[in-house]
């Protein structure tokens, strides 16, 4: 009988996919032109307020590749054919009912009015 052996440890050439996914996924530091601060109160140039507006923006798109979403996304695969029918036919079954249940009121609703003489 073969004795158990211990996990190996990863080599160091190999990547475990999470590190590639996100030495992929991090955002790469770029050199922007100095730009100066105005002093107090002088207005700021239109070309700092664009860079201001540009880091603003990058700061903002530089956690989306880190965190929840990012582990949804690392997650997601193609559905096999037999599990994308399978909700195709149930989203439609949900369609069908919402629109047959809307359907049934607008006649109500039609038949009420008629009644009162609206």
């Amino acid at each position: 009988m073969p004795e158990p052996t211990a996990p190996s440890a990863p080599r160091d050439d190999e990547e475990s996919l999470e590190q590639v996914v996100e030495s992929e996924t991090a955002p790469k530091p770029k050199a922007h032109p100095v730009h100066h601060a105005a002093k107090p109160g002088q207005e700021k140039s239109f070309m700092d307020k664009a860079w201001d507006a540009q880091e603003r923006v990058e700061r903002k798109w530089a956690g989306i590749g880190s965190g929840r979403f990012a582990r949804v996304l690392r997650m997601a695969r193609k559905p096999e054919p037999e599990e994308f029918r399978q909700s195709s036919t149930i989203v439609l079954v949900g369609i069908g009912l919402i629109g047959g249940i809307g359907f049934m009121v607008f006649l109500l609703m039609d038949w009420l009015l008629g009644l009162v003489g609206a």
